[in-house]
C-alpha cells in the first residue's frame, strides 16, 4: 500500500458493487470523477469512502480464545477443562497485553505487516451536474 493513499477517497464503481475505485482529495472530487463513468449519471447517488490502514493484526488476539482452544482440547474433557478455576479479568488482560506483544514482534520480524489498505467511513453523495 503507498501511505501517500492513505486519506484519499475513492467511489462505487458501479451500484451494488463493493469495488472502490480512484484516490481523490475529498469525497466531492469522488463524486465527480463518478459523473465521468458510464455507470452513473448527474443526479445518481454513489457511495464514496475513504482509505484507512487495517487494524494492527496483533488487536485481534485475545487470551481468553486461547485458554477455550486449550479447554476444547481431547486431553481437557469437558468435565475436568471447564473445571478450570476462572481468570479473572486483570489476568486475562495481562495475558492479552503479552500475547498482543510476542504477535506483533512475530509480525514484524517475518515482514507479515499487513501493507493494504481498507475502504471505511462510507457515505451517500449525489453525483453533480455540469458546472
Amino acid at each position: 500500500m503507498n501511505d501517500s493513499a492513505i486519506g484519499t477517497w475513492g467511489f462505487q464503481s458501479c451500484p451494488d458493487s463493493e469495488v472502490v475505485c480512484g484516490h481523490f482529495n475529498t469525497p466531492e472530487d469522488a463524486a465527480r470523477a463518478a459523473g465521468t463513468t458510464a455507470e452513473y449519471e448527474p443526479g445518481d447517488t454513489v457511495a464514496v469512502c475513504r482509505l484507512r490502514p487495517p487494524q494492527a493484526p496483533e488487536c485481534f488476539v485475545f487470551a481468553y480464545l486461547l485458554i477455550e482452544h486449550i479447554q476444547s482440547q481431547d486431553e481437557y474433557d469437558c468435565t475436568l477443562g471447564r473445571a478450570w478455576p476462572d481468570a479473572t479479568g486483570d489476568q486475562f488482560s495481562a495475558l492479552t497485553d503479552r500475547l498482543r506483544k510476542v504477535v506483533g514482534e512475530w509480525i514484524d520480524q517475518n515482514g507479515l505487516r499487513p501493507n493494504w489498505g481498507v475502504w471505511d467511513n462510507q457515505i451517500t453523495m449525489t453525483v453533480p451536474g455540469d458546472e
